[in-house]
Protein backbone atom coordinates (compact mmCIF):
# COMPACT_ATOMS: atom_id res chain seq x y z
CA UNK A 1 0.00 0.00 0.00
CA UNK A 2 1.13 3.29 -1.43
CA UNK A 3 1.22 6.30 1.28
CA UNK A 4 2.31 9.81 1.03
CA UNK A 5 4.80 11.19 2.55
CA UNK A 6 5.20 14.83 2.05
CA UNK A 7 2.92 16.95 2.06
CA UNK A 8 1.83 19.27 -0.83
CA UNK A 9 -1.02 21.86 -1.99
CA UNK A 10 -2.45 22.03 -5.69
CA UNK A 11 -1.19 24.95 -7.18
CA UNK A 12 -5.02 25.85 -8.06
CA UNK A 13 -7.06 24.94 -5.39
CA UNK A 14 -4.34 25.22 -2.69
CA UNK A 15 -5.88 21.89 -1.37
CA UNK A 16 -3.65 19.81 1.23
CA UNK A 17 -3.61 16.78 -0.85
CA UNK A 18 -1.64 14.65 2.20
CA UNK A 19 -4.66 16.08 4.48
CA UNK A 20 -6.95 14.72 2.10
CA UNK A 21 -5.45 10.87 2.03
CA UNK A 22 -5.22 11.00 5.65
CA UNK A 23 -9.18 11.82 5.98
CA UNK A 24 -9.83 9.41 3.48
CA UNK A 25 -8.12 6.52 5.03
CA UNK A 26 -10.58 7.15 8.28
CA UNK A 27 -13.36 6.39 5.83
CA UNK A 28 -12.28 4.14 3.68
CA UNK A 29 -8.77 1.70 2.83
CA UNK A 30 -9.45 1.36 -0.18
CA UNK A 31 -10.65 5.06 -0.99
CA UNK A 32 -7.53 6.18 1.13
CA UNK A 33 -5.02 3.35 -1.43
CA UNK A 34 -6.83 5.19 -4.64
CA UNK A 35 -6.67 9.06 -3.06
CA UNK A 36 -2.66 7.70 -1.88
CA UNK A 37 -1.97 6.76 -5.95
CA UNK A 38 -3.92 9.75 -7.27
CA UNK A 39 -2.39 12.10 -5.02
CA UNK A 40 1.14 11.22 -5.53
CA UNK A 41 0.52 10.58 -9.50
CA UNK A 42 -1.71 13.87 -10.07
CA UNK A 43 -3.70 12.06 -12.20
CA UNK A 44 -6.76 13.09 -9.97
CA UNK A 45 -7.33 16.85 -8.62
CA UNK A 46 -7.30 16.50 -4.85
CA UNK A 47 -11.10 17.95 -4.71
CA UNK A 48 -12.72 15.00 -6.10
CA UNK A 49 -11.02 12.96 -3.89
CA UNK A 50 -12.15 15.18 -1.67
CA UNK A 51 -15.61 14.92 -2.67
CA UNK A 52 -15.71 11.24 -3.23
CA UNK A 53 -14.70 10.92 0.67
CA UNK A 54 -17.60 13.16 1.20
CA UNK A 55 -20.01 11.33 -0.66
CA UNK A 56 -18.69 7.67 1.36
CA UNK A 57 -19.41 9.15 4.35
CA UNK A 58 -22.96 10.55 3.77
CA UNK A 59 -23.74 7.10 1.87
CA UNK A 60 -22.75 5.24 4.57
CA UNK A 61 -23.29 6.96 7.50
CA UNK A 62 -26.01 9.27 6.96
CA UNK A 63 -29.12 7.61 4.42
CA UNK A 64 -31.17 10.27 3.78
CA UNK A 65 -34.93 9.89 3.91
CA UNK A 66 -35.88 7.95 1.21
CA UNK A 67 -34.36 4.71 3.50
CA UNK A 68 -36.26 6.09 6.39
CA UNK A 69 -39.21 5.98 4.19
CA UNK A 70 -38.72 3.07 2.43
CA UNK A 71 -37.92 1.10 5.86
CA UNK A 72 -40.75 2.50 7.40
CA UNK A 73 -43.68 -0.11 6.84
CA UNK A 74 -41.01 -2.95 7.27
CA UNK A 75 -40.92 -1.61 10.77
CA UNK A 76 -44.46 -1.04 11.40
CA UNK A 77 -45.05 -4.62 12.30
CA UNK A 78 -43.94 -7.77 12.94
CA UNK A 79 -45.83 -10.05 10.43
CA UNK A 80 -45.09 -11.45 6.66
CA UNK A 81 -43.52 -9.25 5.02
CA UNK A 82 -41.61 -7.46 7.78
CA UNK A 83 -38.09 -6.28 8.08
CA UNK A 84 -38.04 -9.24 11.25
CA UNK A 85 -39.45 -12.21 9.02
CA UNK A 86 -37.81 -11.12 5.81
CA UNK A 87 -34.25 -10.47 7.86
CA UNK A 88 -34.87 -14.30 9.78
CA UNK A 89 -36.53 -16.16 6.86
CA UNK A 90 -34.73 -14.34 4.20
CA UNK A 91 -31.98 -12.27 4.51
CA UNK A 92 -29.87 -14.55 7.74
CA UNK A 93 -30.10 -17.88 5.78
CA UNK A 94 -29.21 -16.24 2.41
CA UNK A 95 -25.64 -14.77 3.86
CA UNK A 96 -25.32 -17.75 6.11
CA UNK A 97 -25.10 -20.11 3.29
CA UNK A 98 -22.50 -18.22 0.98
CA UNK A 99 -20.27 -17.71 4.28
CA UNK A 100 -20.45 -21.52 5.52
CA UNK A 101 -20.01 -21.88 1.02
CA UNK A 102 -16.76 -19.69 1.31
CA UNK A 103 -15.55 -21.17 4.37
CA UNK A 104 -15.72 -24.43 3.38
CA UNK A 105 -13.67 -23.87 0.03
CA UNK A 106 -11.08 -22.00 1.81
CA UNK A 107 -10.83 -24.82 3.71
CA UNK A 108 -10.76 -27.32 0.97
CA UNK A 109 -8.01 -24.52 -1.17
CA UNK A 110 -5.89 -24.11 2.03
CA UNK A 111 -5.96 -27.42 2.89
CA UNK A 112 -2.24 -27.98 5.50
CA UNK A 113 -2.05 -24.66 5.47
CA UNK A 114 -2.01 -22.30 8.94
CA UNK A 115 -5.44 -20.78 7.57
CA UNK A 116 -7.50 -19.50 11.03
CA UNK A 117 -11.18 -17.77 10.02
CA UNK A 118 -12.59 -15.65 12.70
CA UNK A 119 -16.17 -17.32 13.14
CA UNK A 120 -18.51 -14.97 10.95
CA UNK A 121 -21.22 -12.95 13.47
CA UNK A 122 -23.41 -10.94 10.97
CA UNK A 123 -21.98 -8.41 7.97
CA UNK A 124 -20.68 -10.17 4.79
CA UNK A 125 -17.17 -10.48 5.70
CA UNK A 126 -14.75 -13.04 6.69
CA UNK A 127 -11.65 -12.45 8.82
CA UNK A 128 -8.88 -14.58 7.71
CA UNK A 129 -5.51 -15.02 9.49
CA UNK A 130 -2.02 -16.68 7.63
CA UNK A 131 -0.01 -17.32 10.81
CA UNK A 132 3.65 -16.73 9.65
CA UNK A 133 2.61 -15.40 6.34
CA UNK A 134 6.25 -14.43 4.50
CA UNK A 135 4.34 -11.27 2.75
CA UNK A 136 2.30 -9.03 4.34
CA UNK A 137 -1.56 -8.70 3.80
CA UNK A 138 -0.90 -5.29 1.94
CA UNK A 139 1.53 -6.96 -0.58
CA UNK A 140 -1.06 -9.78 -0.96
CA UNK A 141 -3.65 -7.36 -1.64
CA UNK A 142 -1.68 -5.70 -4.48
CA UNK A 143 -0.98 -9.21 -5.90
CA UNK A 144 -4.78 -10.00 -5.48
CA UNK A 145 -5.74 -6.54 -7.11
CA UNK A 146 -3.49 -7.51 -10.37
CA UNK A 147 -5.35 -11.03 -10.78
CA UNK A 148 -9.00 -9.43 -10.41
CA UNK A 149 -9.89 -10.45 -6.68
CA UNK A 150 -10.40 -7.48 -4.22
CA UNK A 151 -9.73 -7.83 -0.49
CA UNK A 152 -8.46 -5.63 2.57
CA UNK A 153 -5.17 -5.70 4.36
CA UNK A 154 -5.80 -6.25 8.16
CA UNK A 155 -3.51 -3.62 9.21
CA UNK A 156 -6.51 -0.99 8.77
CA UNK A 157 -8.46 -2.78 11.25
CA UNK A 158 -5.72 -1.81 14.23
CA UNK A 159 -7.10 1.24 14.95
CA UNK A 160 -5.01 3.78 17.23
CA UNK A 161 -2.25 0.78 17.39
CA UNK A 162 1.49 1.04 15.55
CA UNK A 163 1.10 -2.10 13.25
CA UNK A 164 4.29 -1.23 11.59
CA UNK A 165 6.00 -3.80 14.57
CA UNK A 166 2.91 -5.85 14.33
CA UNK A 167 3.32 -9.12 12.00
CA UNK A 168 -0.36 -10.42 13.46
CA UNK A 169 -1.79 -7.44 11.69
CA UNK A 170 -0.03 -7.88 8.25
CA UNK A 171 -0.85 -11.31 8.12
CA UNK A 172 -4.75 -10.72 8.11
CA UNK A 173 -7.13 -9.93 5.78
CA UNK A 174 -10.48 -9.39 5.30
CA UNK A 175 -12.68 -10.80 2.37
CA UNK A 176 -16.30 -10.21 0.94
CA UNK A 177 -18.53 -13.60 0.75
CA UNK A 178 -21.65 -11.52 -0.92
CA UNK A 179 -20.58 -12.56 -4.50
CA UNK A 180 -22.27 -15.26 -6.22
CA UNK A 181 -20.78 -18.25 -5.95
CA UNK A 182 -18.67 -18.55 -9.26
CA UNK A 183 -17.13 -15.39 -8.19
CA UNK A 184 -16.43 -16.80 -4.76
CA UNK A 185 -14.91 -19.53 -6.59
CA UNK A 186 -12.71 -17.15 -8.70
CA UNK A 187 -11.22 -15.23 -5.65
CA UNK A 188 -11.19 -17.97 -3.25
CA UNK A 189 -9.10 -19.59 -5.73
CA UNK A 190 -6.35 -16.40 -6.44
CA UNK A 191 -6.14 -15.96 -2.92
CA UNK A 192 -5.14 -19.49 -2.33
CA UNK A 193 -2.68 -19.50 -5.08
CA UNK A 194 -0.91 -16.73 -4.20
CA UNK A 195 -0.83 -17.76 -0.59
CA UNK A 196 0.40 -20.81 -1.07
CA UNK A 197 2.95 -19.45 -3.42
CA UNK A 198 4.20 -16.65 -0.50
CA UNK A 199 4.64 -19.62 1.61
CA UNK A 200 6.51 -21.54 -0.77
CA UNK A 201 8.87 -18.94 -1.70
CA UNK A 202 9.34 -18.14 2.36
CA UNK A 203 10.21 -21.71 2.53
CA UNK A 204 13.01 -21.31 -0.65
CA UNK A 205 14.30 -18.59 1.06
CA UNK A 206 14.73 -20.11 4.42
CA UNK A 207 18.03 -20.47 5.99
Amino acid sequence: MQHVHHRERDAVSGVDAAALVERARALSPMIADHAARHAETRRVAPEVIAAISALNATLSLAPGRLSAAIARPLLAHDGKGSLRQLSQEVIRPFYQARADFAIDLLRQELAGYPLRIHQPEGAIFLWLWFEGLPISTNTLYEELKAAGTLVVPGAYYFPGIDTSQDRHAHECLRMSYAQDEATLRIGISSIARLVKQAYQKGKDHAP
